[in-house]
């Protein structure tokens, strides 16, 4: 019975380093979004713009199938691609193409900032869990 014991330790260890992670985890997601909403910026980031090109994209439609396809031009070059993927309908939404591979193309929409008041929150919530971890370890 001594092994399992010492198994059963390591597993208790593992497992609270495990919900310590998740929940830091979970903090800095509130304190992101908290401060991304405060600045007035979207919640989630653009892709890079030093791998990715924001262009503006033509919905084509075949007039013999429901079908549609983008046209999209990068560096002079026309491309299109199938709109399968992609919810077309969507006015927000931004195209991204790949620099080192045109024919690749990743959707952005932007998420809207919060409210004041809810950043704010985010900030309470944040401390409330932090105050509740450090009395868990230091006490």
């Amino acid at each position: 019975m001594k092994n399992f014991d010492k198994y059963e330790t390591r597993l208790g260890y593992v497992l609270v380093f495990l919900c310590v992670v998740a929940l830091n985890v979970f903090v800095l997601k509130l304190l992101w979004r908290g401060v991304r909403s405060l600045c007035g910026k979207t919640l989630n980031l653009a892709p890079s713009n030093r791998r990715w090109c924001r262009t503006e994209a033509d919905v084509i439609q075949d007039e013999y199938t429901s079908e549609k396809h983008f046209r999209y031009y990068y560096d002079y070059v026309e491309y299109t691609a199938d709109a399968k993927d992609f919810d077309v309908n969507v006015g927000q939404a931004m195209i991204y193409v790949k620099r080192s591979n045109p024919t690749v193309l990743k959707r952005f929409i932007p998420r809207a900032p919060l409210s004041k008041e809810a950043a704010i929150s985010y900030f309470f919530i944040a401390g409330v869990v932090l105050f509740f971890e450090s009395i868990y370890f230091l006490a």
